[in-house]
């Protein structure tokens, strides 16, 4: 699913049923949300380098606010390459 993501769209998504839900922002280019069965939302981002997909988990949903992750992108994405 892909969308731009706010703290409204954050708030306002459903829990989903049968699986984890993937939302991929729109604008940012790499920054995504997975929200679990259970609820919790966990926002990481992903990119490919040296040949390899590779993820990082940023932050859970209920200690930051999306405007900070938002924010924050570029700085965490030079640190991808360092997993």
């Amino acid at each position: 699913m892909h969308a731009q993501i706010t703290k409204k769209v954050i708030e306002t998504i459903p829990v989903p049923d049968s699986r984890e839900l993937l939302l991929r922002d729109t604008e940012l280019r790499g920054f995504a949300v997975r929200i679990s069965l259970t609820g919790a939302k966990t926002f990481f981002a992903e990119g490919n380098f040296k040949r390899s997909r590779q993820t990082k988990r940023l932050a859970d949903y209920r200690l930051l606010l999306v405007q900070f992750l938002s924010k924050s992108w570029e700085e965490d994405t030079s640190n991808l390459a360092m997993l």
